[in-house]
């Protein structure tokens, strides 16, 4: 039998499906304000977000000033100088992702089979109050123990903080008992990394790029999870 007594899964792009929901709720945000938008501006947004979240990752930026920034950045190149707009634009953005719950294809079947045999935790970063909103209308409640969100614990992956405090909470403090599964080279990888605990990084691009980092286990859909775990557990 394997080692693993605890699967920590990250939420987005890995059980949720993120990039669905983020540019739904972006869309509907433009629109409702009148505001004109494009794949373009979309993409750009994307682009300033996921810097402004490896920022926050490596503490060089606050989570309550990324949430205005990014609109403050897209807005800047868009030759819109207006601080209120900006402000009701992350406060309706930040309303709509919460109410967005989409998975990915097979989430939740994997969850409750994975359920059967190992205690399911999420970790994830990100605002407390959205992210719990999603989770308990995305049908994935029944399979799993408990919910870690980094507002809430204080510290963000990557951090060993997160990790320690995670390990501590469920009662098991050796990080060979664990096993995390993510999508986020700098945000789940790294953090397993840094807390000794060994990986499944989720390779959504197949292209088996892991900048140097020394993953575990790779898979490249979530809904192979499973069958690795047999074979893991089978060693």
């Amino acid at each position: 039998m394997g080692p693993y007594k605890h699967l920590l899964l990250d939420a987005d792009n890995t059980l949720f499906d993120f990039n669905l929901a983020e540019k739904t709720a972006f869309f509907a945000v433009f629109y409702a304000l009148g505001l004109s938008v494009n794949e373009d501006v979309y993409a750009r947004y994307h682009e300033i977000n996921d810097e402004l979240w490896r920022m926050l990752e490596r503490k060089e930026v606050t989570r309550a000033r990324l949430k205005d920034m990014r609109f403050e950045m897209l807005l800047d190149e868009m030759g819109v100088d207006d601080a209120v707009l900006c402000k009701k634009i992350s406060h309706m953005y930040f309303e709509q992702l919460s109410q967005q719950r989409c998975l990915l294809e097979g989430a939740i079947d994997v969850c409750k089979i994975l359920s059967q045999q190992f205690p399911l935790y999420i970790i994830t970063n990100g605002s407390y109050e959205a992210q719990l909103s999603r989770f308990h209308g995305s049908g994935l409640e029944p399979y799993f123990r408990d919910v870690f969100i980094s507002e809430k614990i204080g510290s963000e992956k990557p951090a060993r903080n997160f990790f320690d405090h995670v390990m501590h909470a469920i009662g098991d403090n050796d990080p060979a008992h664990y096993l995390v599964v993510g999508d986020s080279l700098t945000s789940d990888i790294d953090g397993s990394i840094n807390a000794g605990i060994d990986c499944v990084f989720l390779d959504h691009k197949g292209n088996h790029d892991t900048r140097g980092r020394d993953v575990t286990y790779m898979i490249e859909d979530i809904r192979d999870l499973p069958s690795l775990m047999v074979r893991i557990m089978e060693k």
